[in-house]
C-alpha cells in the first residue's frame, strides 16, 4: 500500500517542497500537494551534484541569481494571521554583503523576510507599514563555506530560530501579523532580485498553520544531515 507524501507526520500541512533532482534548466519541481510553478532566475543559475548524489542550486549575486514563485502562484504563502514554518540547507562563499535567503515583502512595508547580515547574524522580519519587529540570532550564527540547516518559525508573537536542529535565538522579538504582500515570494534574494545570496542551496520547505516543534526540528535535520556530510 502506497503512502501519500503528505501523510508523513514531518509533512503535514506542508505547502511547499522543492526539489533539486531535475538538475538541468532553470526549474526546480515542488513535490508539495501545491505544485507551485518556480522559475530559476540569471544566467548563471547553475547545478552542483554533492557526494551523496543529492542536487543543489548554486547561486552567484553578480547576475543576480535567484528562484521566483510569482505572486500569483504563491498566494497561499501570503502569510498575515496564521502560523507558518520555513526549511532549507544553504553553504554559503561569502558574507561580504547582507543577503536574504527567504523574502515575500518588503521591510517595514510588507509581509516577511529572512537575512543573513555581513556579520553572520541571521535575522527573520515581519513588517507592515513604517515598522517591522525582528528575531534575531548572535553574529556569526550563519558559516560561510559550510552546510547548515535553517529553520524559522512563527506562531502568534512568537518565532522560533534554529541552525542544525538547535535553537539559535539570541534576541527574540514580538512579532505582529504581517500586512498582507501581493507580491512574488523569492529564495536566495530580496523583493525584485535584490541583495541576492551567495551561495548552495537545497530544499527548501514550507508549512502553513503550523510552527514546527523543537522535537520536529531536530528530527528533520537528523532525517536530511547526511546528505550534506553534516
Amino acid at each position: 500500500m502506497s503512502i501519500g507524501y503528505d501523510k508523513f507526520p514531518l509533512n503535514f500541512q506542508q505547502i511547499l517542497s522543492l526539489d533539486c533532482r531535475r538538475a538541468t534548466g532553470t526549474v526546480l519541481d515542488d513535490i508539495a500537494k501545491a505544485h507551485h510553478p518556480t522559475a530559476g532566475i540569471g544566467a548563471t543559475f547553475a547545478w552542483i551534484q554533492l557526494a551523496s548524489g543529492l542536487w543543489v542550486v548554486d547561486i552567484t549575486p553578480a547576475t543576480p541569481d535567484y528562484v521566483r514563485i510569482l505572486q500569483a502562484d504563491s498566494v497561499d504563502m501570503n502569510f498575515t494571521t496564521q502560523a507558518f514554518s520555513f526549511a532549507w540547507w544553504h553553504n554559503l562563499d561569502a558574507l561580504g554583503a547582507s543577503q536574504y535567503p527567504v523574502a515575500r515583502g518588503v521591510d517595514s512595508t510588507d509581509g516577511y523576510s529572512i537575512l543573513v547580515g555581513s556579520n553572520g547574524m541571521l535575522y527573520f522580519r515581519t513588517s507592515q507599514a513604517t515598522v517591522a519587529q525582528q528575531t534575531t540570532t548572535a553574529a556569526g550564527a550563519v558559516v560561510a563555506g559550510i552546510w547548515e540547516m535553517w529553520v524559522v518559525t512563527r506562531a502568534g508573537a512568537v518565532a522560533k530560530l534554529y541552525k542544525n536542529g538547535s535553537d539559535v535565538i539570541s534576541v527574540a522579538g514580538s512579532h505582529i501579523n504581517p500586512a498582507s504582500a501581493a507580491r512574488n515570494f523569492y529564495w536566495g534574494s530580496y523583493d525584485a532580485g535584490g541583495l541576492p545570496c551567495d551561495g548552495k542551496f537545497s530544499l527548501l520547505k514550507c508549512w502553513s498553520g503550523k510552527a514546527l516543534s523543537a522535537t520536529e526540528v531536530a528530527r528533520l535535520f537528523e532525517l536530511e544531515r547526511a546528505w550534506f556530510g553534516v
